[in-house]
């Protein structure tokens, strides 16, 4: 055999081979990207599950605590109206069945606001337990005060914080 027939063998065998390594080689760096591709979305996936559970359930709590918030605010005003209210006898109401039965429906949507509050406690934001714990302080700030003090003081921190835990969920719902 001369050199030449090697030679020539040896490029056909390299010219047969050459594209099957290319191929082999193509396929492996399509197949790493591809890898790596469908990681990086599988990670993302992740990320916007995580994202919208939270948002879900930021949701449904905000709805039952200001649901809440908003049926004991209707009961506080109620009693603050009895109490102080341009008709309001403190004294003759605060002896009567009607300030009795209204006095346990306020407390009973307070048992709800707090029930609600500690239901959801791990979905809400930190800003949101803040004014919560703002509210709880002033909705109890005349503890020791006379009925209408306190009948004023618990309408007072309904009507100063409703507005405000409704505008901190709608906007923790849905920010612009």
């Amino acid at each position: 055999m001369s050199d030449e027939t090697v030679m020539s063998s040896v490029v056909e065998i390299v010219k047969v081979l050459a594209p099957l390594g290319a191929a082999w080689l193509g396929f492996s760096l399509t197949r790493k990207t591809s890898l790596e591709t469908a990681r990086s979305i599988a990670a993302i996936d992740r990320e916007k599950y995580k994202h919208n559970s939270l948002w879900e359930a930021r949701r449904d709590a905000y709805t039952q605590i200001v649901s809440a918030l908003n049926a004991l605010a209707k009961s506080t005003s109620l009693i603050d109206y009895h109490m102080n209210g341009e008709e309001g006898e403190a004294e003759r109401y605060y002896a009567s069945d009607l300030y009795n039965n209204e006095s346990k429906a306020m407390w009973n949507d307070y048992r709800a606001v707090k029930s609600a509050y500690d239901n959801y406690i791990l979905v809400l934001s930190e800003a949101f337990k803040d004014r919560f714990s703002e509210w709880h302080k002033d909705f109890h700030a005349e503890e020791d005060g006379i009925p209408p003090q306190q009948a004023e003081c618990h309408d007072s921190a309904m009507t100063t914080h409703l507005p405000q835990f409704i505008a901190l969920a709608q906007q923790e719902i849905w920010p612009e």
